[in-house]
């Protein structure tokens, strides 16, 4: 059986400052928790202004692509994606923009964008190509294409 000893200095020392602590409360005394900004950050530690600095740096390459693919009227999972983040931060990101995140959904393509899709098809390119041509998930393509009765690769002779 394992026996612990706690030193008396030990002993005597936490009572005297739970003494001092409650001395303190009882003359009026409290404590007041104030939030760390970034002017009170010191930038020589790690976890200071550097690593603030690229936390904000990643969070604007994530706002980039989240605004990107929203450009590109893609679903909220889709925007998720192409911006390789979880479909709650990319939801943040809008609504911080002031975006609905679920704006686009199920609108499709835009008119730019349907006249590109006719061109490549007549062209007989793959879905793949003209998928990562526009920018959008494979998916969306193929779900664009049974809308607007699109047939992509070889046609029929």
């Amino acid at each position: 059986m394992l026996e612990q000893s706690i030193p008396a200095s030990h002993l005597a020392a936490t009572a005297e400052l739970e003494a001092l602590k409650q001395a303190f409360f009882a003359a009026g005394g409290r404590i007041e928790h104030t939030g760390v900004t970034v002017a009170n950050i010191k930038p020589n530690s790690p976890s200071g202004l550097a690593a603030h600095q690229r936390h904000k740096a990643r969070r604007d390459r994530y706002r980039a692509k989240v605004l990107e693919a929203f450009n590109n009227r893609l679903k909220l999972s889709e925007i998720a994606a192409h911006a390789d983040c979880s479909r709650e931060l990319a939801e943040s990101i809008l609504k911080e923009e002031g975006l609905n995140p679920t704006e686009h959904a199920d609108k499709g393509p835009t008119p730019e964008q349907l006249a590109q899709l006719r061109k490549d098809a007549k062209a007989g390119i793959t879905q793949r190509k003209a998928a990562d041509a526009l920018g959008v998930p494979r998916g969306t393509l193929s779900r664009w294409c049974k809308k607007y009765n699109l047939q992509f690769g070889r046609q029929p002779a």
